[in-house]
């Protein structure tokens, strides 16, 4: 499905496999994924897993950009979701290609993966969990209309990330914000 100038689908295999071997600059090596051989198989499981909805953002030109997930996946271990909307708001992550980290395009792919996600899933709603360290995107979702609602340690590795929100119905972020 095209959203804008970006292409969304299923991520696929040669695509997972891209995206498993990306590194990361510290501190993002933070979502570096394990190189050892014996662990290939369970990553490349995990990316394929229809279950986990993980989607290729791929330009005009056909260059896989980036990685968009939706619903559950995520989410990190360590927030009280309750408090931030319950499973009202739909939860996306993108991770770009390391090599374009700085660039500029994270705007312009979440811009992109919000009108996927308004199309594909009727979503009207949405819920970001950003690492503290992670700047930028911060700013991407602060700029797109989000508030951060919760701060919290994550299980794995205790780094403290942030919960953000953006609610598109007004009379649903009205009572969201009046009951907080």
């Amino acid at each position: 499905m095209r959203s804008s100038r970006y292409e969304f689908h299923p991520i696929r295999d040669a695509e997972a496999r891209e995206a498993i071997a990306w590194r990361y600059d510290p501190p993002q090596d933070y979502y570096n994924l394990d190189p050892a051989p014996e662990l290939q198989a369970s990553h490349l499981a995990y990316y394929l897993d229809p279950a986990r909805q993980i989607y290729s953002v791929i330009n005009i030109e056909g260059r896989f950009l980036a990685c968009a997930s939706f619903g559950r996946d995520a989410r990190v271990a360590g927030a009280d979701y309750m408090l931030a909307g319950g499973d009202v708001p739909l939860d996306f992550g993108l991770w770009l290609n390391p090599s374009l980290v700085g660039s500029g395009l994270g705007y312009r792919i979440c811009v992109a993966q919000l009108e996927f996600a308004r199309a594909a899933f009727g979503a009207r709603h949405f819920r970001a969990t950003i690492a503290d360290f992670n700047s930028a995107p911060q700013r991407v979702v602060m700029a797109l209309g989000f508030k951060p609602v919760q701060r919290f340690p994550a299980r794995k590795g205790g780094h403290l990330f942030q919960v953000f929100v953006r609610f598109d119905n007004p009379f649903i972020k009205l009572a969201y914000h009046t009951l907080r």
